[in-house]
């Protein structure tokens, strides 16, 4: 054969190869070759909905502190979605990534705040599975089909009341990789997980200790459908690929396929599944989990660490973030905030509003309703304190408000409770929305301390912390009754009528109904109150130390009682007081009583309820405090007269 025929036909070869390669199936979409030549494709049309999950992931910011890792838009989570059927086994991927035209604010419509014990599927047409990269990818000008769907053998939100007690088979799966495995070993892993030899802090502690036993996290001991023998909770997979700088969502999804390859389906036989990565893997992040789900990731050591094991099988029950000041993981006071790289720490337990959603403690907590009941009043142990057996007391309290409420709770840091980190032995207010929602900590209170609720429908709360001890005893009352702006069955029994008040000022308005000489020996103050938002203070040994009110009228009563709080700061001494004096019928001020230090009132820095009584002159009535005190400082709130 000469050499230009050889040439020629060689041409036509290649021509034919060439076109061929362009020759392809709607459903083979860019083909490639496996490694024993076969042809296989690396797209591949959805044929079956995708159930869409929630991720909620953490990394390790520049501070070294673990803050949620930002996916687009610069949310604190992402959407992923989960193949099934012969899409999971043609891909090779059980979860996927979605990207390409589709909003994540279409996304979190359907799924971000759905109700625990529900799933959403996706269904896109002409949507397509890249085989390489594990994305769903969504094209331009389709139809997203989403299906609500209940979830079988899911957790509805707070069925894990007093009384149902939940064991929960755990899985936790050490990956090992070509070049590198994690830094411990099954033995090790098993007594940090569940707590099997020395280990006093673990998953399987925590939630046992913090639910009273209403939640048992047990390590699986038995043999898997495929004839495996999994023993105390721990097993191993091998990955033939490097961790180094690899996606850990590759690593995830062919140590996945191992598992199930070698140990049967995943979630028909376990309820929690802990995967343990190797160092290694590209990005700086801690942990993730999947929300409503029964699989949580862990980079490494982070495996064996209690707050972040506790944290994200808490997202797998359908719990979302603590936060605070706009931090998404910045309330301390519960493990849905900040995780620990630290082994047997915190001993702490879940936030009032994150034990609500999952029903602990359901014996000893209420429901308020101020506008419809009234003032309420409760002395709130910590959770340490519950009393599991005898319901005699109260942990936490909700106040409905809308699509947000609130939840409260007192902080006492001992027992289980011993290492909360954050507003220790304080009163604490969250307030969290519906389904999966993120809660915030919106203030941690001392004794006479206050935080003014807003209420939906107008009618907003005061709660008030009286006093700290063993327990926190607390009063929750409508905001216009704690002001004296009105009385009635709202404000508590008798409040108007009996006796009848002719005279209020809590100096929320400046000086409101009294007078001052106008110097600086007498002034409004905002820093300390008894409640409401001021107070009238007098200092020095002046005369203008004083404040006194215009004529009220008094016609028709026989007796009078005059009620205010006093307060003095530290540089009060023994001896030193204020004077009630007051002045019939437009007449001369005449002393009534001087309050002192010492024999009216023993200590400096406390609020003290202080009475009088006079008869009543025929017609009007003046009163006037007067002060004197060389260096200290008075301070006075909300003064009543009330006819006897």
């Amino acid at each position: 054969m000469s050499q230009q025929r050889t040439r020629k036909l060689w041409n036509v070869l290649l021509l034919c190869l060439f076109c061929v390669s362009f020759v392809v199936s709607d459903d083979k979409i860019d083909q490639g070759t496996s490694n024993n030549g076969a042809r296989i494709r690396r797209r591949l049309r959805q044929s079956e909905p995708c159930v869409v999950l929630v991720e909620a992931r953490a990394i390790r910011n520049d501070e070294g502190r673990e803050d949620s890792e930002v996916h687009t838009h610069h949310h604190k989570k992402r959407f992923v979605c989960a193949l099934q059927g012969s899409d999971a086994t043609e891909a090779g991927w059980m979860i996927v990534s979605i990207k390409g035209d589709i909003e994540e604010q279409e996304l979190e419509e359907h799924v971000g705040h759905q109700k625990i014990g529900k799933k959403t599927t996706l269904r896109v047409s002409g949507a397509e599975i890249d085989r390489n990269t594990g994305t769903l990818i969504v094209p331009s000008n389709t139809t997203h089909e989403y299906q609500t769907i209940e979830t079988e053998g899911q957790q509805e939100q707070g069925t894990f009341a007093t009384g149902n007690f939940q064991s929960r088979k755990v899985l936790a799966l050490r990956v090992r990789a070509k070049d590198n495995e994690p830094s411990y070993g099954n033995a090790f892993l098993r007594d940090e997980v569940f707590g099997t030899g020395s280990d006093a802090v673990n998953l399987s502690e925590r939630y046992n200790s913090c639910s009273y036993g209403q939640v048992q996290m047990v390590p699986y001991d038995g043999t898997t459908t495929t004839g495996k023998t999994v023993s105390q909770g721990t097993a191993q997979v091998y990955v033939h690929v490097n961790a180094e700088g690899r996606s850990d969502d590759d690593l995830v999804n062919r140590a996945l396929n191992v598992a199930e390859d070698k140990y049967g389906d995943l979630p028909s036989q376990f309820d929690h599944v802990m995967l343990c990565l190797p160092p290694g893997t590209a990005g700086n992040w801690i942990a993730y989990a999947y929300v409503d789900h029964w699989l949580s990731v862990y980079n490494d050591e982070w495996c064996t660490y209690p707050s972040a094991q506790v944290h994200e099988v808490g997202h797998n029950l359908g719990l979302a973030h603590s936060g605070e000041a706009g931090l998404e993981y910045g309330d301390q006071t519960g493990l849905m905030g900040l995780s620990y790289s630290s082994d047997d720490y915190p001993k702490m337990c879940f936030t009032p509003a994150k034990s609500w959603q999952l029903g602990w403690y359901s014996d000893e907590r209420t429901t308020v309703n101020v506008a419809q009941d009234g003032p309420f009043t409760a002395s709130l142990r910590g959770i340490a304190d519950y009393d599991f057996a005898g319901g005699n007391g109260l942990v936490h309290l909700k106040i409905e408000n809308g699509s947000v409420d609130y939840y409260i709770g007192f902080n006492r840091a001992t027992g289980i409770n011993s290492d909360v980190v954050e507003a220790k032995n304080k009163v604490t207010i969250q307030k969290q929305g519906q389904g999966y929602s993120n809660s915030k900590l919106i203030a941690k209170l001392k004794a006479n301390e206050k935080k003014r609720l807003p209420m939906k429908d107008g009618g907003d709360l005061i709660l008030r912390v009286l006093e700290i001890n063993d327990r926190a005893n607390i009063e929750i009352v409508l905001r216009d009754c704690f002001l004296g702006n009105i009385c009635g069955p709202e404000c508590g029994e008798g409040s108007c009528d009996t006796p009848e008040r002719i005279f209020f000022e809590g100096f929320e308005n400046g000086f409101g109904k009294f007078n001052s000489p106008g110097d600086n020996y007498v002034k409004i103050d905002s820093r300390i109150v008894r409640r409401g938002t001021g107070s009238l203070r007098i200092t020095g040994n002046s005369s203008n130390s004083r404040a006194f009110t215009d004529s009220i009228s008094v016609s028709g009563a026989s007796n009078l009682k005059v009620i205010f709080y006093l307060y003095s700061n530290s540089k009060v001494q023994n001896g030193e007081g204020v004077s009630l004096q007051y002045a019939a019928n437009d007449g001369s001020f005449q002393f009534a009583w001087r309050y002192k230090k010492g024999r009216d009132f023993a200590k400096n820095k406390t609020w003290y309820k202080l009475t009088l009584e006079l008869t009543a002159p025929s017609d009007t009535i003046k009163f006037q405090f007067v002060g004197k005190t060389a260096q200290g400082k008075f301070y006075i709130d909300d003064v009543q007269v009330q006819s006897q």
